[in-house]
């Protein structure tokens, strides 16, 4: 599993599989590491020190490849054709970033000025005949307007 803003892996417990991905958080709190080590799961992992805008993982190499709440420097297509190349036929692609404006309100959110992944945006950079998609919608936040996240879970078919 390769994990791209790593420090929200309590949202995966994925158990079994093995972990590479640069953890993005000093102080352990919420870190996948923690998680890790918490779980009574067998799961290997590996912390690697990386440049998050840099790094690419190996071609088709992993079960599972998420991106959680990365801030993008560069283009956001571009970021996820190269995590997307990283996933084994199928294998996952879980894709989650804050939207800059809330639907709800019309009102900036705390991810404005941020660029981050959205639906529409993964799903233009995913070649359609390759991936099957599960999951592609904007969530509202569970406080009432605190603002969405996308979400894209896709599965690699060839």
């Amino acid at each position: 599993m390769v994990l791209r803003g790593a420090n929200l892996g309590r949202f995966l417990t994925w158990a079994g599989l093995a972990t590479t991905g640069p953890e993005t958080r000093n102080d352990g709190a919420f870190s996948l590491r923690s998680l890790l080590l918490t779980t009574a799961q067998s799961v290997s992992f590996r912390e690697i020190a990386a440049d998050l805008a840099t790094w690419i993982p190996p071609p088709e190499r992993y079960d599972l490849v998420a991106c959680l709440y990365v801030h993008v420097a560069g283009s956001v297509p571009t970021m996820v054709r190269q995590l997307a190349a990283g996933v084994t036929t199928g294998g996952t692609l879980l894709l989650v970033g804050h939207q800059p404006i809330d639907p709800m309100t019309g009102e900036p959110t705390r991810a404005a000025g941020q660029v981050q992944v959205s639906v529409d945006i993964a799903l233009a950079a995913l070649e359609p005949d390759r991936w099957q998609v599960v999951v592609a919608e904007d969530r509202p936040r569970e406080v009432a307007g605190s603002g969405v996240d996308a979400v894209v879970h896709a599965r690699r078919l060839a």
